[in-house]
Parts: structure tokens; C-alpha cells; sequence
């Protein structure tokens, strides 16, 4: 008697199974992104990106200088 009982809901389930699978391919038959209408061919002027510059410039330092260093000598 209880597995006559689950039967009853079958036809719910496959119903709404089929309401999403509907819903599913409906949803992806729909193009992607925004699609504007052409607007009497008025186009934006192109941006020119630019990008400012700094005033200030690195500058390395100078090297160090190569100063003659009296090695000790060992007198034997």
C-alpha cells in the first residue's frame, strides 16, 4: 500500500522537471549582452588615453669611487 502512495506524485515531479527544462532552453536561446538599436549612425568620438608626465626623473647615483686602499704588508 505505501508504494502506491509514492505513485501519486509522480506526474507533479515529471511536470515540474519539464517546466524547468522548458524554462532552461528558453533562457538560453536568448542572445547574450546588451543589444543598443543604432541611433541614426551617431557615433562617440574616439578618447585618447593618455597618460601625464611625471616631472620628475630618477637619477642614479654615482658610483662609488675606487679609492687605492693600502693592503698591509707581512715582512718576514
Amino acid at each position: 500500500m505505501g508504494s502506491f502512495g509514492m505513485l501519486r506524485h509522480w506526474p507533479q515531479v515529471v511536470y515540474a522537471f519539464v517546466f524547468l527544462l522548458l524554462a532552461t532552453i528558453v533562457i538560453a536561446d536568448k542572445p547574450y549582452g546588451y543589444s543598443s538599436s543604432n541611433h541614426n549612425g551617431y557615433k562617440l568620438p574616439p578618447v585618447k588615453h593618455t597618460i601625464p608626465k611625471s616631472p620628475y626623473v630618477y637619477k642614479s647615483p654615482p658610483p662609488p669611487l675606487k679609492t687605492q686602499i693600502a693592503t698591509p704588508t707581512i715582512s718576514s
